[in-house]
């Protein structure tokens, strides 16, 4: 009795924590894309828009992916491919968010049908732009090499 009691009050403390920046009336500083990118592959990003200072006039703007292949055969992902689009004027490619991004970044990644491949990325934009980000503004392209 005493571990069903603490496991509900564990639940109902993560219940809270979770919704206390809603409650408090906390904005979302995030701008969600859903497309389909290229058949069969839905791509799901959440964009930060709390832009952090890079190199002199430009930001970084994090960001997660998941990729999902919706395929019954293996598909080919690369960054290098997958481009975020502002206001239809200025397109930036996505870099994986890690000490080795340039490692990683090199070549392609299977997916294998039916799976997700889940990644923390980035974009690098001049500094008016990516501090002016907004859902109407934003949007996902591939790349045809």
């Amino acid at each position: 009795m005493k571990l069903a009691s603490s496991i509900m009050r564990t639940g109902q403390v993560l219940i809270l924590a979770l919704a206390l920046p809603v409650l408090a009336g906390c904005p979302d500083s995030a701008i969600y894309v859903t497309k389909e990118i290229a058949p069969g592959m839905l791509i799901d990003a959440k964009i930060d828009t709390s832009a952090r200072r890079f190199r002199a006039g430009e930001v970084k703007v994090a960001g997660t992916i998941l990729i999902e292949n919706r395929l019954d055969e293996a598909i080919r992902y690369s960054n290098e491919r997958l481009w975020l689009n502002v206001n239809n004027e200025l397109s930036r490619r996505t870099h994986v968010d890690s000490l080795a991004s340039h490692a990683v970044d090199v070549g392609f990644v299977e997916i294998p049908p039916g799976e997700n491949l889940y990644l923390s990325v980035y974009w690098v934009l001049p500094e008016e732009i990516g501090r002016s980000l907004d859902e109407r503004s934003v949007d996902l392209e591939l790349a045809i090499p």
